[in-house]
Parts: C-alpha cells; structure tokens; sequence
C-alpha cells in the first residue's frame, strides 16, 4: 500500500510542477496576443485614415464636380470617427485604454463615417471648395 501512495504523491508532485512552469507561459502568451491585436488594430486605422485623406486630397484638388468612392474595412475597436473642419480623428480602444489618430487634410471636410466593425463605402466629393464624406 506504500508504494501506492508514494506514487501517487509522485505523480501529484510532477503535475503541480509541470503547471506552475505552463502557466506563466500561458500568461505571457496571451498579453503578447492582446498587444499583437493592439498592433493590428493601430495599423489598420492608419491605413484606413491614410486612404481616406488620400482620397480627400486627391478630390479637393480635382475640384468640383469630382468624386470617389473607396471601400475599406474597419476593425472592431473603432468607438468613434469625427470629421473635423481639417483633419479626421479616430477613437480607439486598446488593451492598454482609449487612444486617438488624427490626419489633416490638405482642405476642408464636412460629413460623417459610422463606427460599425466590417466594410464601409465611403464617398468623397468635392462641393464648393470643401469635399463632403458620405459612409453608405
């Protein structure tokens, strides 16, 4: 019967080390993830800014009656998008908190882009000496 016992407090001994090596493994493992997921997320706002003042630009000079409209993807932790009268500023949630990317444009801007996670038609026109986003 004793050296059931031992085996069994021998076997109990390995699992137990074996967890405490595993965790903190699977503790760095998922805050490396979440700031890959921060990563990912801060780069496809910058792209996602950069392609619509691109466009913004490219209308504004063109003058009017110019238009164009781009189709791009926006990530799920977008709180929020506000044109302003020369930039456009995006809201941002992380693991570390809420943070904002803002863009100028050459020019100014009037309208509205929705927040919502997934594909967006957005449409840049130029009216009078200003260029007008419209998100469908």
């Amino acid at each position: 019967m004793g050296s059931r016992a031992q085996a069994a407090m021998e076997y109990l001994l390995i699992v137990g080390l074996s967890a405490m090596l595993v965790l903190p493994l699977i503790v760095v493992s998922m805050s490396q993830s979440q700031r890959f997921a921060d990563d990912i997320t801060a780069s496809q706002v910058e792209n996602i800014a950069g392609a619509i003042i691109d466009s913004a630009n490219t209308v504004y000079y063109s003058g009017e009656p110019a238009k164009k409209t781009i189709v791009l993807n926006f990530p799920e932790r977008i709180q929020s998008v506000t044109v302003n009268n020369d930039s456009i500023l995006f809201t941002v949630m992380s693991s570390s908190g809420t943070y904002e990317y803002v863009r100028y444009t050459n020019g100014p801007l009037n309208g509205t882009i929705r927040t919502f996670a997934g594909l967006h038609r957005i449409t840049l026109e130029a009216w009078q000496n200003q260029v007008n986003i419209t998100d469908q």
